[in-house]
């Protein structure tokens, strides 16, 4: 009872591993240590290692640490496949269920290879295994070229549907109850199909700006040319995101593809301060952009790089910056843009319009809708509310083909919910976009893998937003990671023709 392998949304409990999981209990509990196992030297004060984990054993929080790091260490040892070790103090992570009851217990988290160093967290001391004397080093020679990376060996996927059903609602309607059993669209999987299914990511993808760190947005398709046409948070003077309040802007850019690069006719949109770009076609042609802040300073503007001046701030000659407004309207989807009238103002909007002009908007927690963007605006009950530690923000709306409603948000508000690099990316859905779901988590996350057979982790995902065909088939998603790297991601959806399609969840 004091060691329980990993769910099986996680890691599939087989009964080799059953097998080993109780015979290393059985050694420890009775003083069995292995003797090649030694934990001197092994503590690495660098870091703490992250991800990949194969199992979680509750420690006794009356030990004292060197303790607590002892008996870890040795059920490291005693599984072959474990790499590395994390001992983590009141840890209260929702998927190491041995170790996150009654509000966190110390955990003894085992991770095989491909783990991460996530930096110095509070609570958190780790190491790896090491088995006899360290090999001697290798005899210098000439220099070579370096090897090629080998291929990231595919993750052990989820199941595509299968899960008990009486409708679509249980399949997340992210699928059909077909026979009692949920069968998945594409583009979502898990065995309720709320889990989002992607194609791997090309390296150029999404908003990638050298020197300077975008952070959300998504692109349409403009009729008139056949391109996309992203809008983008953008931090102004060559910053990062941490001034994200007084630098954050507005910017576009155009790609051949939904999933980038956006890379051609870059230039700025709305000026300092405004965030969270959010572009919306309106049935009647026009386009809407809604953001927060109102594309004017409120604090100083600076350079972060003075050697280096950012080229799209101050707005260049030939670039008029619109006046200011927390929501803009244009006739094309390159603009010019003007304020637009009459919207309410809201943290982190999202709107869904329906074809006969009907508005929903919606903000962290809850939703405003009207019979027109003209109003007359009423609120209605939440949307995705708070759960336990979850707390929602970033929503993201959109309706697939058969008319439900899906959203997509950053369970992780405050980083209250998941540490630096656990999937941490909410699900939700709805037939009517006023009635919704409980929310699930993670439907996606931090885990991003390659064309080029890499995977990057990233900390956290934030602003996750959603492209379309015009039937409604999701074609691409976007995206904020970081906080290394940071950038705007865009990746593809499954298809049904697609054959090597993963999840961000693992």
């Amino acid at each position: 009872k004091h060691c329980r392998i990993r769910p099986a949304l996680w890691c599939p409990l087989d009964t080799a591993m059953l097998v080993q999981a109780l015979a290393l209990v059985s050694s420890v509990a009775t003083g069995s240590t292995d003797s090649n196992c030694t934990k001197s030297s092994v503590v690495d004060p660098s870091g703490c290692r992250a991800n990949n984990d194969i199992g979680n054993i509750r420690l006794d929080s009356t030990l004292p640490l060197a303790a607590q790091i002892a008996q870890c260490t040795q059920y490291c040892c005693a599984l072959p496949e474990c790499d590395a070790w994390a001992v983590r103090e009141k840890y209260s992570a929702g998927w190491a269920r041995n170790c996150s009851v009654d509000g966190g217990q110390d955990c003894c988290l085992l991770k095989k290879r491909g783990w991460v160093m996530q930096g110095s967290i509070p609570g958190c001391t780790s190491g790896g295994r090491s088995k006899g004397p360290p090999a001697p080093p290798p005899k210098p020679g000439p220099p070579g070229p370096s090897p090629p990376a080998p291929p990231t060996p595919p993750p052990p996927p989820l199941p595509h549907g299968g899960a008990t059903c009486s409708d679509d609602w249980d399949c997340s309607l992210g699928g059909e109850c077909v026979s009692g059993r949920c069968s998945c669209d594409p583009w979502f999987t898990g065995d309720a199909c709320n889990v989002l299914f992607l194609q791997r990511a090309k390296p150029d993808n999404g908003m990638q700006v050298n020197g300077t760190h975008t952070w959300g947005g998504h692109g349409l398709k403009d009729p008139s040319t056949g391109k996309w046409v992203g809008y983008f948070s953008y931090m102004a003077g060559r910053c990062d995101l941490n001034v994200w309040s007084s630098q954050s802007m507005v910017i576009s850019a155009v790609s051949d593809t939904p999933d980038g690069p956006y890379n051609q006719n870059v230039k700025p949109t709305l000026g300092p301060w405004s965030h969270n770009a959010m572009i919306a076609k309106h049935p009647n042609g026009s386009y809407f952009l809604f953001h927060i802040g109102t594309g004017v300073s409120e604090k100083p503007i600076k350079q972060c790089d003075p050697s280096n001046p950012d080229p799209l701030y101050p707005f260049p000659a030939g670039s008029p910056q619109p006046a200011a407004a927390t929501t803009h309207i244009a006739d094309n989807l390159t603009g010019p843009w003007r304020p637009a009238t009459g919207i309410p103002s809201l943290n982190n909007p999202c709107p869904f319009f329906f074809p006969n002009g009907t508005t929903l908007l919606f903000d962290r927690e809850s939703m405003t809708m009207a019979p027109s963007v003209n109003g007359p605006w009423s609120p209605h009950t939440p949307t995705v509310t708070t759960n336990g530690s979850m707390k929602p923000e970033d929503p993201g709306v959109f309706r697939d083909a058969r008319g439900n409603f899906h959203m997509v948000f950053n369970a992780n508000s405050g980083h209250s919910n998941c540490p630096a690099g656990v999937p941490c990316g909410g699900h939700a859905w709805s037939r009517d976009g006023v009635h919704w779901s409980k929310p699930i988590w993670p439907a996606f996350g931090t885990i991003i893998h390659y064309t080029d057979n890499t995977t990057t982790t990233f900390d956290y995902c934030e602003r996750p937003q959603v492209a379309q065909s015009e039937d409604g088939t999701p074609l691409t998603f976007f995206v904020g990671h970081g906080y290394r790297g940071i950038h705007t991601l865009a990746i593809n959806f499954c298809q049904a023709s697609d054959t090597d399609c993963v999840t961000t969840i693992r």
